[in-house]
């Protein structure tokens, strides 16, 4: 049977029907974490509903719903703890597993958005064959998941591999955590826009005529020359290389598997991270291989929908 799977992320909410690892049917819409969760919630029911229609199927058909989300979630016990600023806040207040089972009549799996990503690509892609792995989510804020020994690191809290939050700046930006100088403070699409206003020569450059400020638009006028997105990517590129390396001395990876929609320039980021990590890395036993995700819009359905089926398995 087929199971329901959402990613809600901060720029789009993605939405799919999985069976034993393979994408049956998928639909991405706009994400309104602004709007909180609640009412994001009933954008999804429809559009699970929409996406089963599809393929001739109905809610019924289907084994169990998977959620991943942006927020600090305690995942084995199906709850949200926090949620940051302007991000599904009214989270932690929302009952989810009755929502599933009140709306859809199902059973809710939940799991962070990289943490759910990192199982994706584990079972289904990059990360096949190791059992030691680290994945960043690069989009529009920074996610970090890691996997030791054939386990997600949690910690006591439920927040082990937080590494988008891994100051690299001591005093510098404030972020939306409450932090300053945090990874996705100095290098993220949310703290983007600010970033290349703040530039002393951003009124000369083309980014000043970018309709939306993204890495794709930085990294595509850097090609062309443009002096204020090189300064702007290669600083966002050293502040990723620092936090992979951090990464690795913390967790010892076979693996750093690099996921998410700024991927697309994945051309000038991979090499860029593995130069730095070939100079900046404690490495006795040789190098790590950089991997760009062989899922990149979709790793965290797969992923999610993985739980589910751990979970049909052991009821």
């Amino acid at each position: 049977m087929p199971i329901l799977a959402a990613d809600l992320g901060g720029t789009t909410m993605k939405v799919g029907l999985v069976e034993k690892g393979y994408l049956l049917e998928t639909t991405t819409l706009p994400a309104a974490p602004a709007q909180g969760l609640a009412h994001s919630l009933e954008r999804l029911a429809g559009a699970f509903h929409e996406i089963c229609a599809r393929l001739g199927l109905t809610i019924c058909n289907c084994q169990g719903v998977g959620l991943a989300l942006a927020c600090h979630v305690d995942g084995p016990n199906c709850r949200v703890i926090r949620s940051v600023k302007g991000k599904y806040e009214d989270a932690a207040t929302v009952n989810l597993a009755g929502w599933a089972r009140d709306r859809l009549g199902l059973k809710l799996t939940l799991e962070t958005d990289s943490r759910a990503a990192l199982l994706g690509e584990w079972r289904y892609g990059a990360g096949r064959g190791c059992d030691n792995l680290v994945m960043v989510t690069l989009g529009t804020a920074i996610g970090v998941a890691v996997l030791m020994q054939g386990t997600l690191l949690r910690g006591a809290h439920h927040q082990a591999g937080r590494g988008g939050h891994f100051i690299v700046n001591p005093g510098g930006r404030t972020c939306n955590c409450g932090g300053r100088g945090c990874v996705t403070a100095e290098a993220s699409t949310w703290a983007l826009p600010r970033l290349a206003r703040d530039h002393p020569g951003f009124s000369a450059s083309g980014l000043a005529l970018e309709p939306m400020l993204n890495y794709e638009a930085v990294f595509r006028l850097a090609r062309r020359g443009d002096t204020v997105a090189q300064a702007i990517s290669e600083r966002s590129l050293d502040v990723w290389s620092a936090m992979v390396v951090s990464l690795i001395h913390l967790s010892d990876p076979e693996r750093v598997i690099l996921g998410g929609g700024i991927l697309h320039s994945a051309d000038m980021i991979i090499p860029h991270i593995q130069k730095r990590l070939e100079e900046w890395a404690w490495k006795p036993l040789g190098a790590v291989r950089i991997m760009l995700a062989h899922h990149l819009q979709f790793a965290a359905l797969l992923g999610v929908s993985s739980l589910v089926e751990q979970n049909v398995a052991v009821l």
